[in-house]
């Protein structure tokens, strides 16, 4: 599969500006739409509950595949099984290729029960050793 381009800057604010002039009912924030279709960067989706972060998540890992990235090059993380769960569902809902290729997204036990091990408490402040450590364990 030829890779697809990603979207310029300019391309990403005329999809703001159509989304904010469009007669939808429920419409893509500003914010929203730049995480989904930046590129090149990692993106910390953080936001209140109810405000999207899954729907933006499932967009930009969509995007990210319809663009010819591999789901195996994507680091997607959340922090309940819930998020993990629901986040599944919509991407399998939404993709195309559901019956070619089913998208497999799982704990990886082993670097989850490791979190177990690192500090937690204000007491016990995180070291340059402890994130190289839980980095490479990531990677």
């Amino acid at each position: 599969m030829k890779p697809i381009p990603f979207l310029s800057e300019e391309e990403i604010q005329k999809l703001q500006e159509a989304e904010a002039n469009s007669s939808k009912e429920q419409k893509k924030t500003a914010e929203q739409i730049e995480a989904i279709y930046t590129s090149g960067q990692n993106i910390l989706v953080s936001a209140s509950a109810g405000s999207g972060k899954t729907f933006v998540m499932a967009e930009r890992i969509l995007d990210q595949l319809a663009r010819g990235v591999e789901i195996s090059q994507l680091f997607i993380s959340t922090f309940t099984v819930k998020a993990a769960t629901e986040l599944k569902e919509r991407l399998e809902k939404k993709s195309a290729n559901k019956s070619k290729k089913a998208m497999t997204l799982s704990s990886n036990n082993t670097w989850v029960a490791s979190w177990q091990t690192y500090p937690t408490l204000p007491s016990e402040p995180w070291t340059l050793s402890h994130k190289n450590s839980l980095v490479n364990m990531a990677i």
